[in-house]
């Protein structure tokens, strides 16, 4: 069989810097407690980035199928080896599709661990039509909740980050509300969405 040829498409990728990020890590007092509360997503900060290799393997990502096509076979990563890469377990709830209600600025605090008047402007602000929160405030309660020992509400805003910044990344300096309710989903003890 002859493989068919495809059209060569060029694909941009955001460069992240991961230094904040990374030193906001390094304020984890137990990361084996951090695991058991957020999965592996501090290791995902360890993780060194090697240059080239996503602009060479989405060559091979087929739009159609949803899958990398090589010639000899298909690969298609399936939820849960997501689930195992990153340590968090797929919920038995309906996918996250982006068209959930808005979260409500008291279910956003909460699952942060912050007051609903920071869940308004300068720091809820709207992004290419996205409502969110700015990274540099999400930055700054981290560091003072880690300052006081306030170690969930310090975990939960880290992962947070972890979420929208390298699992989720839309725009820069900014946390928009789709990575907030997905955060919030697998969070809170109960289901806001």
């Amino acid at each position: 069989m002859i493989p068919k040829k495809t059209s060569v498409k060029k694909y941009s990728f955001k460069s992240l810097n991961l230094t904040r990020l990374r030193e906001l890590g390094s304020l984890v007092t137990s990361p084996r407690g951090f695991r058991d509360r957020h999965g592996k997503l501090l290791d995902i900060l360890k993780i060194k980035i090697e240059e080239g290799i996503l602009e060479t393997l989405v060559q091979f990502y087929d739009p159609a199928y949803h899958c990398f096509t090589f010639a000899d076979y298909q690969l298609v990563p399936t939820f849960e080896e997501y689930s195992y890469w990153v340590g968090l377990p797929v919920p038995d709830k309906e996918p996250f599709t982006g068209l959930e209600l808005t979260l409500k600025t008291s279910i956003i605090a909460a699952a942060l661990h912050l007051k609903p008047s920071d869940i308004a402007p300068p720091n809820f602000i709207i992004k290419g039509n996205f409502q969110g929160l700015t990274t540099n405030f999400l930055y700054k309660k981290a560091s003072a909740f880690a300052k006081d020992k306030k170690i969930v509400a310090f975990e939960s805003i880290l992962a947070l980050l972890i979420y929208d910044l390298v699992l989720f990344p839309n725009f820069d300096n900014f946390v928009d509300v789709n990575a907030i309710k997905i955060f919030a989903r697998g969070h809170l003890p109960f289901h806001p969405l």
